[in-house]
């Protein structure tokens, strides 16, 4: 019997999604739009409208280091069967700022600065 599907609450990470079986709306349609617009692509949602997921979903479509996962993430998803050339062609760093907020101790350019070496560093 399959285990009924959760809602992803809390959860802004498009692997962490797919893999823990939540509801997902697929948004993988407009990856062929997107490439074909160009080079300068402004998305703004207002808060709690998925702008994480999608990101990340993107991220996880074009990342050369998650080629490999291409079937497994995107099993039933409408890019799966239409994918494009540019599916996992890059190198794909992926920043969250949310992480660089201030501390008690610290200012905003201090933890900016320290998250931006952590993620940048070379191990």
């Amino acid at each position: 019997m399959n285990k009924a599907k959760e809602l992803p609450y809390g959860i802004s990470d498009f692997t962490d999604l797919r893999r823990a079986n939540c509801y997902y709306a697929d948004k993988t349609k407009y990856i062929p739009t997107m490439e074909y617009a160009g080079h300068f692509l402004f998305l703004i949602r207002p808060r709690r409208f998925g702008k994480s997921v999608f990101l990340s979903m993107l991220a996880a479509y074009y990342d050369i280091e998650r080629q490999d996962k291409f079937n497994e993430l995107f099993d039933g998803l409408w890019i799966q069967q239409n994918p494009t050339e540019e599916k996992g062609q890059y190198q794909v760093m992926h920043l969250d700022f949310s992480q660089a907020t201030v501390g008690m101790e610290e200012t905003l350019q201090k933890r900016f600065d320290k998250y931006c070496s952590t993620k940048l560093s070379i191990s």
